[in-house]
Parts: structure tokens; sequence; C-alpha cells
């Protein structure tokens, strides 16, 4: 359906108030499927999956305008939605990490863009990178997530298991059951490739603020910044020290040490992964009390915020061929991350109030007329009618017709 015009004049069609058309020609469920679609698949495919649904025919061109529009008002919906709640003695935890999305030349940050523009033309498709070379065509976004969890106390032999338990041997030795790892709880993910990176943690603590405003709870922030056999023997002895709670700078200086010691089965022979991995250690050494957080059952892994990373960003915005632009991938962004969090319906609602009031509220004062199926007396009968009595009902006014017990009524 298309935009009214004619004697309504500036005032706009009260159909259309109730009928709740956009200023463009797309109905709001046409508009709703295409958000869904294309949070979910390419815009191409999302245009014919939407045809053999709806038997609409919307451009590639129109479905990315579309989807630009829809995620309009994520960010705001937000702000008005009610917090959820966490339970009394579940841990409250803010995790945060970033994935690259290839952009556009012009979409990348200016220093990426100055990069970009000085490598030489790469004749082939696709471009092949040199080993070593980076390719200075993505631009990080940012992400985070927000939720709860229940306590979960082990120790550094129960994470360490799982890493040992690589051989046959040992998985078929092990038979006692582990304990079920608790799931995550009211968990809200969010990203932003547009923008900056402190304002993706400030809306974090603000979501947690609001789900915790006494802070009764006790809060946890997670920041996420292979070989043979000898080599993991070597990182398990390493990492055992860690989570026992033995000091990191001590652990650094016997991983330099032993890194150069000839003749050991776990002598690794490339000394700047290991002076690399040592620096990282001594550099954030205050931060590693793993031995601490695993006796207070608190979550020292990062696999909730990669697993975000990996569906809320990988899978839909790193698809082969994908050049995206800062409008286009962050609508997509704000969409999808609403659909994982299961937000996305709460959403539509607030979206479709937004743009009601911004389009036709001004126009059409007063009630709205009634869109959806309106019931009306048809007929009226003492018995149960037969199938003569019907097909007459249906070409007669009964507008005015009395109630009785069998009533039929249709939309």
């Amino acid at each position: 359906m298309g935009r009214r015009s004619g004697w309504w004049g500036s005032r706009g069609c009260p159909a259309d108030a109730g009928l709740r058309l956009c200023e463009d020609c797309y109905s709001a469920g046409i508009r709703r499927e295409v958000a869904r679609l294309s949070a979910h698949d390419a815009f191409a495919p999302s245009a014919v999956t939407l045809e053999r649904l709806t038997g609409v025919h919307v451009a590639q061109r129109q479905i990315e305008e579309l989807a630009r529009r829809a995620a309009a008002d994520v960010c705001d919906s937000y702000l008005h939605k009610p917090p959820e709640a966490v339970p009394e003695d579940a841990l409250l935890v803010l995790s945060f990490d970033a994935a690259g999305i290839v952009m556009r030349t012009e979409a990348l940050r200016p220093c990426t863009r100055k990069l970009a523009e000085r490598e030489p033309h790469e004749p082939s498709f696709p471009p092949k990178l040199q080993s070593g070379r980076k390719p200075n065509g993505k631009r990080l976004a940012q992400v985070g997530a927000v939720y709860a969890i229940e306590r979960y106390v082990r120790t550094a032999d129960d994470i360490l298991g799982e890493l040992q338990s690589l051989s046959r041997e040992a998985e078929d030795a092990s038979e006692a059951p582990r304990p079920r790892r608790p799931r995550p709880i009211n968990k809200r993910v969010f990203a932003s490739v547009a923008r900056p990176y402190s304002t993706v943690v400030d809306e974090g603590f603000r979501d947690a603020l609001a789900r915790d405003p006494k802070r009764e709870r006790r809060w946890v922030v997670l920041v996420d910044k292979p070989g043979s056999d000898g080599a993991r023997e070597w990182v398990v002895e390493r990492v055992r020290a860690l989570l026992n709670g033995a000091d990191p700078s001590q652990v650094a200086a016997g991983m330099r040490r032993s890194a150069t010691l000839p003749g050991r089965p776990g002598k690794i022979e490339r000394r700047g992964a290991v002076d690399k991995c040592a620096k990282y250690m001594l550099g954030l050494a205050e931060y590693m009390r793993y031995g601490d957080a695993l006796r207070a059952g608190l979550p020292i892994a990062t696999g909730v915020i990669e697993g975000a990373c990996r569906h809320l960003i990988r899978r839909r915005l790193g698809i082969g061929g994908a050049r995206w632009s800062v409008e286009g991938a962050e609508a997509i962004l704000l969409l999808r991350a609403a659909v994982l969090s299961g937000d996305f319906d709460d959403y539509w609602k607030f979206h479709e109030a937004r743009v009601y009031a911004g389009t036709h509220a001004s126009k059409s004062p007063g009630r709205v007329p009634r869109t959806g199926p309106a019931l009306k007396v048809v007929k009226c009968w003492d018995s149960p009618p037969s199938q003569k009595s019907c097909t007459q009902a249906r070409s007669h006014d009964f507008g005015n017709c009395c109630q009785g017990p069998w009533a039929a009524r249709a939309s």
C-alpha cells in the first residue's frame, strides 16, 4: 500500500493511522519480517524468503534501507525497558570483547584507512595476502554482555582435567561424572561498530546498575585480551600454578628460564612467544588472582563473550564477500543483538509506537481506528442454523440484529 494523498492534504488519512502505515510504501508487517530476516541472513536471501512467505517482492536495496530504519530505536528501547531481576545468590557478570568486520575503505577508521589507501592495488580477486601482512580492511566492533550466573566452585584440577582428557587414555580413566555447569540467566548482548569502546562499556554498566541498583550482588567483570605432548605438559604445569594462586611474576620468570634450558621435553623453540606471554602476565599480574576467584566460585573464563562475538558478528557480518558501511553494519548489529537477547518482540512494539507517534499522532488526534479483526453480529437464531439460513445470512445486513444464543459472528 502506498502513501495516501489527495483531499486529506497535510492531515493524512485516518485509515493510514489505523493500519499503522509508515511514510514509505511498506506496511508494518513487511517491515517487521524484513528486520527479522535481515538479522539472520544476507539481504539477497532475505528478499527471496520474504517473497516466498508474503508474496511481496522487495528489492535488495530497499531491504537494506528498511533494516536501517527498523534499528533506529533499539538503544532507546532499553532505556524504557524494565530491568531484569537478578537471583539473590547469583553473580552479576559483565564481559567485553571486540571482533573485526570487513568494511568499505571509506568506512574504516582514519588510521586504518590511511594504511589501506597506501597498499598497492591487487588485481586478483579475492586479494591474496602475503605472509605476515595485515589486511587493513577491518574495523573493530565492540561487544558486551551482561548476565547473571550462579556460583560454581572449582579447583585447578577440575579445569585442567578437560585439557588433560584430550588423550583417550585419560578420558577413559576418569569415571566420575563432572558436575553440571550453571547457565547464564537473563543474558543480554549488545554491540556497536560506530560508537567508541567506552560507550559500549558504559552501556553495560548502566544495564547492570539497573538490575542491581542497590549493589547487593557481587559484580564480576571479564575482559578478553596449541602443540606436541611435551608442549602441552609445559603449559599445564604453568597454568596449574596460576590457578592455584601462584604469583604471576614468579610464573613468568620461570617461563623465561625454562624456555632457554636445553635438552628438556618442554623446550620451546620460539623464545619470542614466551617473552610476549611473560610480558602480558607481568602487566596484568594484579588482576590474575585466579586462585581466589576459583575458591569463591567466580567465573574466570570469557567463553560467553567469545560466543557472542561468533554468533553476533562473524555468522552474519563475516559472510564471504560482504563489505559494510558503518550505518549498515550498525543496524544489523543492533537488530541481531535484540534477536539473540530475546528482546525483539518487545522492541518492535516500542518501535511501532515511536513510528506512529512521529507519523500519525499529530495528524490524527483522538482515538485511533481499529485495524484488527472486529467481531460483528451476523445472525441470531433460536435453534442451530441450517446451511440455507447461513447462506441467506451472508447476503443480508444484520447490523441491527438482536443478540441470541446462536449469534454467529464474523470479522
